[in-house]
């Protein structure tokens, strides 16, 4: 497994961002990638110090990014992506926040 993130984990993040909990076969339909690639991304984002919470939820665990914690320098990276829809204000806040916490 490589050590850099890929545009699959930086997509599955924003993912995670913008919502609540999300199941891998959800976070695989929303990515357009295979739960296979899906679940080896999330990981190598909890591998990089990405704090991604599992809940046992029913028959499938959800998961969850968080981001209230010193390891996300790299969320506005994330945000900046093209692949996520920077209209979101919800979204737009949570990266404003963080960039405001780490400079």
């Amino acid at each position: 497994m490589s050590s850099q993130l890929s545009t699959l984990d930086h997509l599955v993040m924003g993912l995670l961002l913008k919502s609540d909990r999300l199941s891998i076969p959800t976070l695989s339909k929303l990515s357009e990638s295979p739960k296979a690639r899906v679940r080896n991304s999330l990981f190598k984002l909890m591998d990089h110090g990405y704090v991604v919470r599992r809940a046992e939820c029913g028959a499938l665990p959800l998961y969850s990014a968080v981001l209230d914690c010193s390891y996300f320098p790299p969320v506005a990276y994330v945000a900046e992506r093209g692949v996520l829809s920077m209209d979101d204000e919800e979204l737009a806040e949570l990266v404003a926040r963080v960039d405001r916490q780490h400079s």
